[in-house]
């Protein structure tokens, strides 16, 4: 499995988070996904046969808020 640290701009309450985390877990191949709308960060665990960061961010983006691949 891989790991990818998003970070978001955008998110300004819990439901945001919640919003962003539930649309990363719905991508095919994603394990496990963990948004922090305190921090802007989302922690995501996915299979990279069958997606990738870029997908991700543009699952987030979709959404209305501003993502991009970050560091750990």
């Amino acid at each position: 499995m891989t790991q990818a640290t998003l970070d978001i701009q955008g998110m300004s309450c819990g439901n945001c988070s919640s919003k962003v985390q539930a649309a990363l877990s719905r991508i095919d191949g994603v394990v496990a996904a963990e948004v922090s709308h305190s921090t802007g960060k989302a922690q995501v665990e996915f299979d990279a046969a069958r997606t990738s960061p870029q997908a991700l961010v543009e699952a987030v983006d979709e959404l209305g808020y501003d993502a991009q691949v970050g560091s750990d």
